[in-house]
């Protein structure tokens, strides 16, 4: 799904990977605690992964998010899920965050 360049129901977080070769940040969410096993173990549970990815003018670098399901010894579950990367061609070399998602089922075993 791509919305308009200038669209104002973006999120409150902003991360900034400055003027370097590489820059990342990670989030851990427990859903133990959340979500009824049995659930997820009859393919019931789906999530939902958005994001806005983008960089600065003609600069070219590419942004990407992905989501890694993980289980409670920490192996990973599934296979892990990729948006973008978002380059500067996909941005015309325009200034701009472009929305990109996908929907899934959350992996059995975790």
């Amino acid at each position: 799904m791509l919305l308009g360049l200038f669209t104002c129901n973006r999120g409150n977080c902003y991360f900034y990977g400055q003027n370097t070769g590489n820059s990342a940040m990670w989030q851990y969410v427990n859903m133990t605690s959340t979500i009824n096993a049995v659930l997820i173990d009859s393919h019931t549970v789906y999530y939902n992964f958005s994001a806005w990815l983008g960089g600065w003018q003609g600069d070219r670098d590419s942004a990407q998010a992905s989501l890694t399901f993980y289980n409670q010894t920490n192996q990973t579950m599934g296979s892990t899920v990729a948006l973008g990367p978002v380059t500067h061609t996909d941005r015309a070399d325009i200034t701009s965050l472009l929305y990109r998602e996908a929907d899934g089922i959350v992996p059995v075993g975790w």
